[in-house]
Order: structure tokens, then C-alpha cells, then sequence
């Protein structure tokens, strides 16, 4: 069209008879050219539409497939977070959380790049574009309930182990407290009086007794309040509420074994005071034994003549009364 104009310019410096030839020539090819611009242009749209949607599938590809490997992640989470009835192992926690890490990263590229292409102007992409937007909607919202789900898990399994260690405690102050009666066990044999010696040993032994399970429910009583202390915002309503409710069933079985223990106390101090007597006793006995003996011995020195009362005699009261 360019080139016809240029001729057209250039033939007015033609004579007459020829410029007006040359002008119905080119009149006529500009005509023809309209012509044919005149049905090209359908084709340049197809072209470009064409193009356009070439474009626009190869976006809704790269989306889809992101789109598809955050899906197929989240299902394999969603599968191995399926039995609500079961407690999983921290290994499984930790693997299914790592699966949704690059799901959600997926999940966020996905979004951003149908941001990007909006709007398309091929219809039926748009509509494609709009289900995808929708997918991803409802992966994130299932992602969302995927990490519910493994919070309660990690939950459950915090407190379970939190637990674990305070009945350990308990049951070791409890465990404590039955080897009191191990050492009460001379006193139960059915005598009425032990031996001294004995009695001295077996108060001895139920006093050490009574102090390791005194530092056995010290002990446990600190961790239960330092637990209580730490739990108050690291675990839900649901989970601090369980947790609590276990926590005051073990400080009830530490009351209970302190009230037993308070009781064996109370008994072994009584018992050392009988023991205490009974040695007194025993003393005083023997004292009065020895001055009975002793009096025997130096009655001879009582005698109203000594004359009569040989040497020999009175060497040996006098050995004996020192």
C-alpha cells in the first residue's frame, strides 16, 4: 500500500496523457488493496486469537501443575491424618507436617499466578481459570484442617508425656512409702517388746524410709506445680483441660500417700519413744542389779567383827565393789 501511494506521488510529474493512465492503474490497485485488507483482517484476529490462546493454555498448564503437586501432597497429609481414633507417632507428626510445607508453598504460587493472568481473554480459559481459583480455595482449607488435626496430635502427645513423667513421680513416692513397710516389718514379728538393739536398728531404718519418701513426694508435688505453671498457654482449652483433670488425680494420690505417711511418722516416733523407755528401763534395771550385787559383795564389810573376816575375804570384796 506504501509502495502504491509512493508510485501515485510520483506519476504526477508524468505528462498528462500518461498520469492520467498511470493514476487509473493505481487507483485500481488501491482499490484491490482494500480490498484484500478488507479480508485479511478476519485472519489477523484469528491469528492473534490464536495466539492468545496458545499463551493462555501454556498458563493454565504451568498453573495446573502447580496446582496438582500441592493437591497430590495435601491428600497424602490428609490420608495419614484420616483416623481420628488413633494417637500418631511423633515420626508421623513430623512427616506429614513436612509434607505441607511445600503444598502450601504450591498452593501460594498457584494463587499468585492466577492473579497474574487475569483476565483472560479466551472465555473458556477464564472459566478454567476460575475452577482452579475455586481448587485452591478448598486445598487451602483442607490444608487448614490438616494442621488441626496434627496440632491435636502433637497436643495428645505432649500431655501424654507430660503425664507420663508425673506418675512417674507418684508412683515412685508411692513405691517410696511401701518400703516403710518393709522396715516396720521387726515390729509386726508379734513380740511385745523388741529387743533394744533391735528396736534402735528398725527406728532407724523406718526414719530413713520416711525421709526418702518425704523427698519423693516433694519432688512430685514441685513438678505437678511447675506443670501447671508452663501448661497455661502452650496447650488448648481441650487439651489443658484433660491435662488439668489428670494433674489433680495424681495430687490426690500424693495427698493420699502423705496422709499414710503422716500416720507410719506419727508411729515410728512413737515407737522410738517406747524404745527410748525401754532402754531407760533397761539401764535403770541393770544399775539397780549392780548395786544389788555390789551390796552382796561388801556385806562382809558390814560385819560386827572383822576379825573373824579373813584377808583373802576382804581382797576380794574390795576387788569386786571397785
Amino acid at each position: 500500500r506504501k509502495l502504491v501511494s509512493n508510485r501515485v506521488r510520483d506519476c504526477k510529474k508524468y505528462a498528462p496523457e500518461a498520469r492520467k493512465v498511470a493514476t487509473q492503474e493505481f487507483e485500481a490497485m488501491e482499490k484491490r488493496l482494500a480490498e484484500a485488507t478488507k479480508r485479511l483482517a478476519p485472519l489477523r484476529k484469528f491469528r492473534q486469537e490464536f495466539e492468545q490462546k496458545i499463551a493462555a493454555k501454556k498458563a493454565l498448564q504451568e498453573i495446573q501443575n502447580k496446582l496438582n503437586s500441592a493437591e497430590l501432597e495435601i491428600e497424602k497429609a490428609h490420608i495419614m491424618t484420616s483416623s481420628t481414633d488413633t494417637q500418631m507417632e511423633q515420626d508421623d507428626i513430623t512427616s506429614t507436617s513436612q509434607l505441607l510445607g511445600p503444598a502450601e508453598e504450591d498452593l501460594q504460587k498457584t494463587w499468585t499466578l492466577i492473579h497474574q493472568r487475569q483476565p483472560i481473554q479466551d472465555a473458556a480459559a477464564q472459566k478454567e481459570l476460575e475452577a482452579m481459583k475455586k481448587r485452591v480455595t478448598e486445598a487451602r482449607e483442607k490444608l487448614k484442617s490438616i494442621r488441626d488435626v496434627l496440632k491435636r496430635q502433637e497436643e495428645t502427645l505432649q500431655v501424654d508425656g507430660t503425664l507420663a513423667q508425673v506418675h512417674e513421680k507418684i508412683e515412685h513416692a508411692e513405691e517410696a512409702f511401701l518400703a516403710t513397710s518393709e522396715a516396720e516389718m521387726p515390729f509386726l514379728k508379734g513380740l511385745e517388746v523388741l529387743p533394744v538393739e533391735e528396736g534402735i536398728q528398725a527406728v532407724a531404718q523406718c526414719e530413713a524410709a520416711i525421709k526418702k519418701c518425704e523427698a519423693a513426694l516433694e519432688s512430685a508435688r514441685n513438678y505437678i506445680k511447675k506443670v501447671e505453671a508452663d501448661s497455661k498457654t502452650k496447650f488448648s482449652k481441650e487439651a489443658l483441660q484433660h491435662l488439668m483433670g489428670e494433674l489433680t488425680k495424681c495430687r490426690q494420690r500424693g495427698e493420699d500417700t502423705e496422709k499414710k505417711l503422716i500416720a507410719f511418722r506419727k508411729e515410728t516416733r512413737q515407737r522410738k519413744a517406747k524404745g527410748m523407755v525401754q532402754e531407760v528401763n533397761e539401764k535403770v534395771v541393770e544399775a539397780e542389779n549392780q548395786s544389788q550385787a555390789l551390796a552382796e559383795v561388801v556385806q562382809v564389810l558390814h560385819t560386827d567383827n572383822l576379825d573373824t573376816v579373813t584377808v583373802d575375804s576382804l581382797k576380794m570384796a574390795f576387788e569386786q565393789s571397785v
